[in-house]
């Protein structure tokens, strides 16, 4: 997905794929011998056939193994398409270029005549690699006199901010997981009872946009924006240089004492916590995040609980998970809009946990692919079926709320080896499904070769006939579970169809042209 994302952005940029034994100098990668890992070879199998990169690094890999890998991306003549960046190392170490810097930093044209004048470089390698340089730049337009830089004094369109803002700020609304919301306090009453904003991090500008650039709007402003009917007080003193964030200091007394009068006074608080909330070694909350959500709590037991820092949290106060809480992140420059529009109730939360959430001692507490919504769902009825095509899973899902929704179905896929094999079955896919409120709907889903396939050490893509469990469910706790035996003659049916194959597919990947 990055490597279409950074290809499609702009139409003149491309892609690097490389391995973590590539060796690109200062780019800090380390370097390796040996054959590349099996679980690598069939990432970059997959990257390569499904996203076409323009140019790969891959280091300790001998020309045969490139060739398998990069099947897809080779030509007639047996030539890689893009920019082989292997090629240009090599080209600079038979120059006697220093590899301990950046290796393409500096490769000057006199130290390639020379070395092709001592016959220490083969001009047939050189004109190669300028042909993968030039066919690239042709192919991405770079040639056309129309698309000619502008000068810097030359004014933006108008429009461009306005297209940049609306595609930020959709995609940090997105972005936001609602972990806990029962018994519900969102969506926020966006009239007249009022809201009380507690914590530094709430009015914090550079903290969502993590080490990028940019200037992002603060849950504050998004809420100004609104028109919403808001307080806000610290919760805590402002720390000085060289006072450790998470322990409590003299002048949090009268914080304190501040945020609780006023909680007591407002209808709902949302207590919201940074990237130093936390304690580094157990991810539990610190002493003074501690003593802020305990103190507001003794006055108001309608929090919401809003995480900045870059991982959710799911703390215990008095034993027991808060009612109500929400993980948003570093949402970049839109990061506040997106939150005000999430709590509000004008968008609703539809991101997804993209791992557990432990305790401290290693108990799972929310499941990998967990995320609510502001309606309730459930899945019942789930049976499997054998297509001409491959299994079919259906389920009924059902929208219990007085609300529309979107609800993300999961599906889980594992080829069952022995009656002894205890591991969950990967994630393998997933499909979104929109329903009115007080309804239900029949859903199927297709399971082909992207779900049931993988890549071997040669960078083939094998699909194995035997018993399969397949799994559907809204996380990875409580899926609905089934087997299903396909012969060799149904996989040979799904592999003719190749990944992304099947439409109905939840996992489709487009090929290298689409790419």
């Amino acid at each position: 997905a990055r490597i279409r994302g950074l290809q499609s952005a702009s139409g003149v940029m491309i892609a690097c794929l490389r391995t973590s034994g590539a060796q690109v100098g200062s780019f800090g990668s380390r370097q390796t011998s040996g054959r590349v890992a099996e679980r690598e070879s069939q990432m970059l199998s997959y990257a390569i056939d499904h996203a076409g990169p323009g140019s790969v690094a891959l280091g300790p890999m001998s020309r045969d193994q490139m060739r398998q890998i990069c099947s897809a991306s080779y030509s007639s003549t047996g030539e890689f398409s893009g920019i082989s960046v292997d090629d240009w190392l090599d080209i600079a170490r038979r120059t006697g270029h220093d590899a301990s810097h950046a290796p393409l930093v500096g490769l000057s044209p006199e130290r390639l005549r020379d070395a092709l004048e001592k016959g220490l470089l083969d001009a047939d390698l050189l004109d190669n690699a300028v042909r993968q340089v030039l066919g690239t730049k042709f192919d991405l337009g770079l040639f056309r006199h129309d698309i000619a830089p502008k000068s810097e004094s030359t004014p933006r369109s108008g429009s461009a901010p306005s297209e940049d803002g609306k595609a930020a700020r959709k995609l940090a609304e997105k972005s936001i997981i609602l972990l806990r919301n029962d018994p519900a306090i969102l969506p926020l009453d966006s009239g007249s009872k009022e809201l009380l904003v507690v914590g530094m991090a709430g009015k914090d500008r550079p903290l969502p946009r993590g080490d990028k650039s940019g200037q992002p709007a603060s849950v504050i402003d998004g809420f100004e924006a609104l028109g919403l009917n808001f307080r806000f007080v610290p919760g805590l003193a402002m720390r000085q240089d060289g006072v450790a964030h998470e322990r409590l200091i003299d002048a949090d007394r009268l914080a304190l004492g501040m945020a609780n009068e006023a909680a007591r006074r407002a209808h709902t608080v949302l207590i919201v916590l940074g990237e130093n909330a936390t304690r580094p070694d157990s991810g539990s909350l610190n002493e003074a995040s501690l003593a802020l959500i305990e103190t507001i709590q003794a006055s108001n037991d309608r929090i919401v609980l809003l995480s900045l820092g870059p991982r959710p949290i799911d703390p215990l106060v008095s034993g027991k998970p808060l009612s109500c809480v929400v993980h948003a992140g570093q949402l970049g420059t839109m990061s506040g809009h997106a939150i005000a529009s999430v709590l509000t109730g004008a968008t609703a939360p539809t991101a997804r946990l993209p791992y557990a959430l432990r305790s401290p001692s290693g108990e799972e507490r929310l499941p990998f692919g967990h995320g609510l919504t502001f309606t309730d769902f459930a899945l019942t009825d789930f049976s499997i079926e054998l297509g001409s095509d491959g299994p079919v899973a259906h389920a009924t899902l059902h929208n219990m709320g007085d609300r529309g929704g979107e609800e993300m179905v999961q599906i889980y896929v594992r080829r069952v080896e022995s009656s002894s094999s205890v591991e969950p079955p990967p994630l393998k896919g997933f499909r979104r499904f929109w329903l009115p409120a007080q309804t239900s709907e029949r859903i199927s889903i297709a399971i082909g070769a992207a779900e049931l396939g993988r890549y071997s050490r040669s960078g083939s893509y094998e699909i194995d006939h035997g018993e399969y469990e397949i799994r559907i469910g809204r996380n990875a706790r409580t899926p609905m579970s089934g087997r299903i035996i396909l012969s060799k003659a149904i996989v040979d049916a799904v592999r003719s169809l190749g990944v992304g194959g099947n439409a109905d597919s939840p996992f489709t990947a487009p090929n290298r042209n689409q790419a």
